[in-house]
């Protein structure tokens, strides 16, 4: 795909495509960084800033998308929290320090960009941290692109977050009465079920400590025989 052909391909998507893609985006991001900082201190310094200028790729490329996405739907494309945050401490122009680079890497807040089980292009997992070996290509927008069509085939939307605000102006007093009596039963449900739970949990707790005393008193005796068996042998 040449990068005319991106652009027309990004300039195409609806609103909730372009949403897509960027937070396969930044999913990739997160995913490097983690790997980034699980393995910095195991790289020299070579290794350990060349991969980081492969992360810096991945997140500029994931803001180049981010720009055309929001000029086109200014009001409907929102870049995740992650990306937001890893972005920033790029900006920082030094390679971040490993609770840094968790933070922002673990910053969940919007649940649209989980990591996911493998990627298309997953440089940072195939990264040798060899000195001597070929040093990593930088990432280009238009190659994420392609990895997000690829990858999109198989992948699982993540669950879209259910509607939790509501306008009680639109019921009258009784449905409103009737609702809570609902909402009371449920509760009441719920709290009986989870007492249930509790107390099945407790007696499972307690069968696995009794087996295990058990085990261990099986253990002493079987020790016990074999120690006075020894002891009755003629020598």
């Amino acid at each position: 795909m040449t990068i005319r052909e991106t652009y027309h391909l990004i300039r195409d998507l609806d609103p909730g495509e372009g949403q897509d893609l960027l937070n396969y985006a930044s999913s990739r991001v997160r995913a490097a960084a983690y790997t980034f900082a699980s393995r910095m201190e195991s790289f020299d310094e070579p290794n350990r800033f060349q991969f980081y200028n492969n992360l810096q790729s991945e997140i500029l490329s994931t803001n180049y998308i981010t720009g055309i996405l929001v000029t086109i739907h200014p009001e409907q494309i929102s870049p995740p929290c992650a990306i937001r945050g890893l972005t920033r401490l790029m900006l920082d122009n030094a390679v971040p320090k490993f609770d840094a680079l968790m933070a922002a890497a673990g910053d969940t807040r919007d649940e649209r960009d989980p990591i996911l089980p493998k990627y298309s292009g997953d440089w940072w997992l195939r990264w040798s941290g060899d000195p001597t070996g070929p040093p990593g290509e930088s990432v280009r927008f238009y190659q994420v692109t392609e990895w997000w069509k690829a990858d999109r085939a198989h992948r699982i939307p993540p669950p879209q977050r259910l509607q939790t605000e509501v306008n009680l102006s639109k019921f009258s007093v009784k449905e409103l009465n009737d609702a809570r009596v609902v909402a009371a039963d449920a509760l009441a449900f719920i709290d009986a079920a989870l007492d249930a739970n509790f107390d099945h949990l407790v007696s499972i707790s307690e069968n696995l400590i009794k087996k295990r005393a058990l085990y261990a008193d099986i253990e002493a005796l079987q020790e016990k025989m074999v120690k006075e068996e020894v002891e009755e042998t003629p020598k």
